[in-house]
């Protein structure tokens, strides 16, 4: 009687762990990437609205005509000018795309001090094949799926009758020479109306370290944005997670909100107002992306399925910090929105990204949404010559290190749902990666040499 008791008990004990045993299996959260197309829909999908092609975020951040004789002005987005400039791109047939080592410091310096032609210049390093599958370029021959572009100039040499692209092709220094088929007529007058556009000078030291800016000073509409802050986050929130019931919330002391599952976690600001985030698992399940996958196209679509985007927007990358590992598989991209034909700087209207390899690390957007914007008045800036006198004055920015110069509006804090747009020189320094911001008007420095951001209330 006693060894029936004792075999009816432990089985008993068998059958109560094997159910235990089943109950924590189906509960344990599933190690399963969230680029995969298994999340929830979200605002960003379900209103058109707030969805941006590749080809709407990857357009130049200027076009640069190049008159001859040293002479240059810069059209940006939503001139007319610049419209034209990007029909007669998307109109051109490029033939026979090669890798050149034929063009070094001397030839470019002819093509843009001595040739009449179009400078087309991106803010990050966008894969040629993708441009192409959007209509942006066309190529009469397979290209190689490596291709990068951040710089594109077209250009017809004296001596012959057809123009030629030559392409700067990325952060390996890597160039491309391509024939081009070119409507004339549109090239012609184009460069012609650019005569009327204010004039520019090129500064910089090499074909790598070049930027353009007025001679004299210009007028700047200013503006203020009206912000909308979304108060109905938990769709978005519920979107990157597979299973929103297998997710935990912890409540901080400020009353910010973090959700996780275990693999990603969400972070939604009580005082920011900022969302961030973070995939835990990206650095231990990432591969190497395949051809034909893009750090760009990746970064957009998944803006695109976790909230999208209000207004004009337009693709930045970062530059990477020096020394840093696993530089060429991270990549981190900004969609910063645009007034006025400039990147607008500010938390509240830019969608920050970390990529690593084919995977989304980190993801940081706000909780404002654009609503639109108004004109405040127009303001009279420093030319490039009295912005470089600044920079040379300057005990920790070094002329001779800058890469780039442009301008842009600075965001300052809402009030009541407004904010100003302050117009700013932004001057971006290598390889120590210092930024320095000036008022564009008066020529105060608005950035410290901590980086701390100056004159925002």
């Amino acid at each position: 009687m006693r060894e029936r008791v004792k075999n009816v008990t432990l089985t008993a004990l068998v059958l109560i762990s094997l159910l235990l045993s089943l109950g924590i299996w189906g509960i344990t959260p599933q190690y399963e990437s969230i680029d995969e197309p298994q999340y929830s829909s979200n605002i960003g999908v379900n209103d058109p609205s707030y969805y941006r092609g590749f080809e709407t975020v990857a357009s130049p951040k200027q076009i640069v005509l190049h008159l001859g004789e040293g002479k240059h002005t810069v059209l940006f987005p939503g001139q007319p000018n610049y419209e034209d400039g990007m029909s007669l791109l998307e109109k051109s047939t490029f033939l026979d795309t090669q890798l050149t080592t034929e063009y070094g410091e001397t030839e470019w310096r002819k093509i843009v001090d001595e040739i009449p032609g179009l400078q087309f210049e991106f803010d990050a390093y966008m894969p040629a094949q993708a441009l192409s599958d959007n209509g942006m370029l066309k190529f009469n021959t397979q290209i190689d799926p490596q291709m990068q572009i951040r710089s594109l100039y077209l250009f017809k040499l004296p001596e012959e009758n057809d123009y030629r692209a030559l392409i700067y092709g990325g952060p390996d220094a890597r160039m491309y020479l391509a024939h081009v088929v070119v409507p004339k007529e549109k090239m012609a007058a184009l460069l012609d109306k650019g005569k009327q556009e204010p004039e520019y000078g090129m500064f910089g030291q090499s074909l790598y370290k070049n930027f353009y800016l007025p001679l004299n000073r210009i007028q700047l509409p200013k503006y203020a944005l009206e912000l909308n802050l979304e108060t109905h986050n938990q769709r978005l929130i519920d979107s990157f997670f597979l299973d929103n019931s297998l997710t935990s919330r912890v409540l901080e002391k400020d009353g910010s909100e973090i959700v996780t599952d275990g693999n990603r976690s969400v972070r939604v600001g009580a005082l920011d107002r900022i969302i961030e985030y973070r995939n835990l698992t990206v650095d231990r399940t990432s591969v190497r992306r395949p051809e034909g996958e893009y750090g760009e196209v990746r970064a957009l679509d998944f803006v695109n399925e976790h909230g999208g985007f209000a207004g004009s927007v337009f693709l930045y990358e970062a530059q990477r910090k020096s020394g840093q590992s696993n530089k060429n598989d991270i990549h981190d991209y900004q969609f910063r929105l645009y007034q006025n034909g400039l990147p607008v700087i500010g938390e509240q209207t830019t969608v920050d990204l970390r990529v690593y390899r084919s995977d989304v690390a980190q993801m940081s957007r706000s909780q404002y949404n654009y609503v639109k914007a108004y004109n405040d008045h127009t303001v009279e800036i420093l030319s490039g010559p009295e912005l470089l006198k600044l920079v040379e004055s300057s005990v920790w920015l070094d002329r001779n290190r800058i890469t780039n110069v442009y301008l842009a509006y600075l965001l300052g804090e809402p009030r009541e749902g407004i904010c100003a747009l302050r117009p700013v020189w932004v001057v971006e320094q290598a390889p120590d990666d210092r930024v320095g911001m000036f008022d564009a008007a008066t020529g105060e420095r608005l950035r410290s040499e901590e980086g701390m951001l100056l004159g925002l209330e």
